[in-house]
């Protein structure tokens, strides 16, 4: 089902009563949110989910708002990808731009292995949805160190950081989640400290959940 038709589809469910619209799988949220707009509902604002579901817009978006970051170019193919990544160095990260779960993240320490990776994503042409992915590949600059997750609620235009969780990496050359820990412990040292910082209803999303993975030198 399109988001159009989706949409239209709840728009006729009006009197039904509903309090929310919710779903189990990354894919769905920017439906999700067009649903519960068009229903009046309590939500994140669509743009700001697309953008946060995308993670080429998650890094144009942040850069916008002076959060620091990796650098990163979006690339159409693997020519592209070559050549940026002579100007950002390697080590890099590939990344599909509309895939969850770290799925097809690689890291790539030269251009034998970029070329691989690109090739992984284009032998890649549908999500496990079975829907049809952009076909473009995200590289980052690789940042070395632990990385955590700040997790914020966000309740009438503030946003509330509610903790700071570890987590585990494995499964080298990808970045698999082998677990969390909440809360996390970062009393032991380690170069540099996530930092959080507040922001209105306007940016940069309204709501922020990042990952603070700090430089090793």
């Amino acid at each position: 089902m399109t988001r159009t038709r989706c949409c239209r589809t709840w728009s006729g469910c009006r009197g039904l009563g509903f309090d929310g619209v919710v779903s189990s799988c990354d894919y769905y949220l920017p439906v999700v949110a067009r649903v519960a707009e068009r229903l009046g509902l309590p939500g994140v604002a669509p743009e700001a989910v697309e953008a946060a579901c995308r993670k080429d817009a998650t890094r144009q978006v942040l850069a916008a708002a002076g959060v620091p970051g990796p650098r990163f170019a979006l690339c159409a193919d693997i020519a592209e990808a070559e050549a940026a990544a002579l100007v950002i160095g390697h080590p890099l990260v590939v990344k599909p731009v509309d895939l969850c779960a770290g799925m097809l993240v690689r890291e790539v320490g030269d251009e034998r292995e970029l070329g691989e990776a690109c090739q992984a994503l284009a032998d890649f042409p549908v999500n496990a949805r079975e829907q049809e992915r952009t076909p473009v590949v995200l590289i980052e600059e690789l940042l070395d160190g632990p990385e955590v997750s700040v997790e914020t609620v966000s309740y009438g235009g503030t946003t509330h950081v509610v903790g700071i969780t570890d987590k585990s990496i494995g499964g080298a050359p990808a970045f698999i989640e082998t677990g969390h820990m909440f809360p996390a412990g970062i009393n032991a040292p380690w170069p540099g400290r996530p930092r959080t910082r507040p922001y209105g209803p306007s940016g940069p999303w309204g709501w922020i959940r990042w990952s603070a993975t700090p430089r090793s030198n």
